[in-house]
């Protein structure tokens, strides 16, 4: 008799927390596409990557006759890529290094323009020299 009730209470117990486990309130995740980027990417590059990138980079060559624009559209709704931070970082120091072109940085359709009502037009990306997509 002892036997079968130590079996039924252990069972119990365990069936007990089998349940409390399974009902455990999930961590809630980042909502905004921002929210969720900062998470992904954390603190990188780190000053180690940046001295690679950095130490990999070329030197101006030639003066540019023009200015040139380009514009680096860097957000994806499916999966964050954690290249996008290395990415960003290396067009920047690009531009800065040899100066032969401007860089715009965008991590929004409404980065665009001013108002949210506006509609995206063409001369947004017209008045780039080239539009690059990260």
């Amino acid at each position: 008799m002892k036997k079968s009730s130590l079996l039924a209470a252990t069972l119990t117990l365990a069936s007990v927390c089998f349940l409390i486990a399974q009902n455990q309130p999930a961590p809630e995740k980042p909502k905004t596409w921002e929210e969720k980027a900062k998470e992904r990417f954390g603190d990188t590059p780190t000053t180690e990557h940046k001295a690679a990138i950095d130490a990999g980079l070329p030197s101006a060559t030639a003066e540019p006759k023009t200015a040139r624009k380009v514009l680096v559209f860097y957000r994806c709704e499916g999966f964050i890529h954690t290249s996008i931070p290395f990415g960003n970082y290396a067009m920047k120091r690009l531009a800065e290094t040899t100066k032969a072109f401007h860089r715009r940085f965008l991590g929004s359709i409404l980065s665009l323009h001013q108002r949210k009502s506006c509609p995206i037009r063409r001369d947004h990306f017209q008045q780039h020299d080239r539009t690059e997509s990260r």
